[in-house]
This record gives C-alpha cells, sequence and structure tokens, in this order.
C-alpha cells in the first residue's frame, strides 16, 4: 500500500502516543496508549517533566515515550494480540480519556515516579 493510500484510510481515526513504563523494583514494563486528542497539554508536560528528570533513565523506575501518531487499528491490534494471560496487570493498554495536566506531580523526583508508579497516571 502506498503511503497516500495509507494515510487516506486513517483519515479520522483517532491516534494515540505509546508510553512505557519501565520498572525495574518489577522487573517488568507497562505500555500504555493514550489518545492524543483531548490530550496535548497532558503530553507536553509529560514530555517536559520526563526531560526534567531525564537521570530516572538510569533507575529502577522511569518513563518513556517511544512513539506517537499510532492510528487506532494498529493499536487495537497490538492490545489483541499482546494480551498477558499470567500477569496481575496488562502489558499493554489503551486509554481513551482526557487525562489532566495537573495529575503529573513534577514537584520533585520521588513525587514524580509514585504519580506514575504501576499505571496511576494512565488510568481510564
Amino acid at each position: 500500500m502506498n503511503f497516500i493510500k495509507k494515510f487516506e484510510s486513517y483519515k479520522g481515526q483517532k491516534t494515540y502516543i505509546e508510553i512505557t513504563e519501565h520498572c525495574g523494583w518489577e522487573g517488568e514494563d507497562w505500555t500504555t496508549y493514550l489518545v492524543e486528542q483531548g490530550n496535548e497539554e497532558f503530553i507536553k508536560k509529560l514530555e517536559e517533566t520526563i526531560k526534567a528528570y531525564s537521570e530516572l533513565e538510569n533507575g529502577d523506575s522511569y518513563l518513556s515515550i517511544k512513539d506517537s501518531g499510532i492510528p487506532e487499528n494498529e493499536v487495537d491490534i497490538v492490545i489483541r494480540r499482546m494480551r498477558d494471560e499470567n500477569g496481575y496487570m496488562d502489558p499493554y493498554k489503551k486509554v481513551d480519556t482526557i487525562k489532566n495536566p495537573a495529575s503529573i506531580d513534577d514537584s520533585s523526583k520521588q513525587n514524580f515516579i509514585e504519580s506514575f508508579y504501576k499505571g496511576r497516571l494512565l488510568r481510564n
């Protein structure tokens, strides 16, 4: 499929940003696909906070943003195929709710970690 046809097939779909929580304490990663439409301010603050606390990337628990503009149909395929029947938390989830930028506690490194630990920040 050429680029123009692929683009046309995605028109009107919601798009998502891929956010992964890396948890050294649990030895697991959890990926959330957050809808971009309506979450622009939340995403901007999250990106700024991740950058401000970039030293977390070398620690036990940190967030990373891997991709954006992912069409909903591609997210749905990942969610269906990557279910984990053994874990207490799904390794992949989709969040369609609008998030409040104020829910990102950027007052300190520890508060930021606690605000996102085990998906708290990105719950439906």
